[in-house]
């Protein structure tokens, strides 16, 4: 099984303050915060670095779900702002489902920090809000942590949040990838592994670089992942405060998992 995920990052280092209600989901692969409600369901909000993304994330009991993408949600917060979004609906079990909204831009994370509930909605399955408490420490956290991996990833941080707009995908990179990119050698051995991939995303929106920071001990997978990206991925390039487009990184993680 090949899928997109979040990035790989160990939060272990970042500090929440107690007074937040928030800890960190050392089982999500990114900069993951989680929240039990006093009146609902378990919450979590991540930060993707070097994709400027939110995603928002919350346990629903319904009758009203079908698995699937959904690319035409929208995100409501107590301040009376909506951000249109994309959602994604797990199943869990008897009629429970993890609904995933993730929404673009940094506006939304300003939003966010002055929230405290939370609305995802859809045309297709009505709508679902969610109360959060202590959002601004949460941001404040996540950001810190997206800041540090940017900087561990060789991202030049002041230079990437200057720039007016950043790199955003044309369409879903999941649907880039099959099980074909599994390297055949790495699958016989049962070896999964979750690949950061960043890339250089040139003016013209096309890819012209990608590799893997740190020194990443797999190569077969990093050849694979950016082998798809470099041929089949598209994105609306970043713009500067002059509306100019221009080169800047953005960040991928395709997880490889045997099934």
């Amino acid at each position: 099984m090949l899928s997109i995920g979040l990035l790989l990052v160990s939060a272990a280092a970042q500090a929440v303050s107690s007074e937040a209600a928030w800890s960190w989901d050392n089982d999500d692969p990114g900069c993951s915060l989680e929240q039990h409600t006093d009146d609902g369901p378990l919450a979590s909000v991540s930060r993707v670095p070097g994709q400027d993304a939110t995603a928002v994330s919350f346990n629903v009991r319904t009758p009203r779900f079908w698995k699937g993408l959904y690319g035409n949600a929208t995100v409501t917060l107590s301040t009376g702002e909506s951000f249109p979004a994309t959602a994604q609906v797990y199943s869990i079990q008897n009629r429970q489902y993890e609904l995933r909204a993730e929404v673009n831009g940094s506006a939304f994370l300003d939003a966010l920090s002055k929230s405290y509930t939370v609305t995802v909605a859809d045309p297709d399955f009505g709508k679902f809000p969610v109360r959060l408490r202590k959002l601004a420490s949460a941001v404040a956290a996540l950001r810190s942590c997206e800041n540090d991996r940017m900087r561990d990833w060789g991202i030049d941080v002041a230079s990437y949040w200057a720039l007016a707009s950043r790199p955003r995908p044309i369409g879903h990179l999941v649907d880039l990838f099959s099980s074909d990119n599994y390297p055949t050698a790495a699958g016989m051995a049962g070896v999964q592994r979750n690949v950061i991939a960043k890339v250089e995303v040139g003016a013209d929106g096309s890819v012209t670089a990608c590799n893997a920071p740190n020194n990443f001990p797999y190569p077969q997978f990093v050849d694979s992942v950016c082998g798809v990206l470099r041929k089949s991925a598209r994105f609306e390039p970043a713009r500067d405060q002059n509306g100019k487009t221009v080169s800047a990184p953005y960040v991928v993680i395709v997880s490889f998992r045997l099934r």
